[in-house]
């Protein structure tokens, strides 16, 4: 198991994308967005697999490797020897 370490821009967009959800839809819906995103990071990070560089030439440049989220977002991810490093969360950039 990886340590999980979520960045304050990635935890940033995670909050903004659950402020747009809960005015698109019930306020819970924000809330229960935010629990989703990090059940599934932490679910991840449990993971002990390779991950390859992302697709995007901008984030695979910087090492980030990419995993999907519901089908359209996508987290990017600095894979270290003991921990997990999240940096953001995009909408369909992969």
């Amino acid at each position: 198991m990886r340590e999980l370490i979520i960045k304050k821009r990635a935890e940033n967009a995670i909050y903004k994308v659950a402020q747009f959800v809960a005015s698109k839809n019930f306020p819970s819906s924000g809330g229960k967005f935010i629990n989703e995103v990090f059940d599934f990071c932490i679910d991840y990070s449990l993971l002990n697999l390779k991950h390859p560089l992302c697709k995007n030439s901008v984030l695979a440049k910087h090492g980030y490797s990419c995993t999907v989220y519901k089908k359209k977002w996508v987290g990017c991810l600095n894979v270290l020897i003991s921990s997990l490093l999240f940096t953001g969360l995009y909408m369909g950039l992969c």
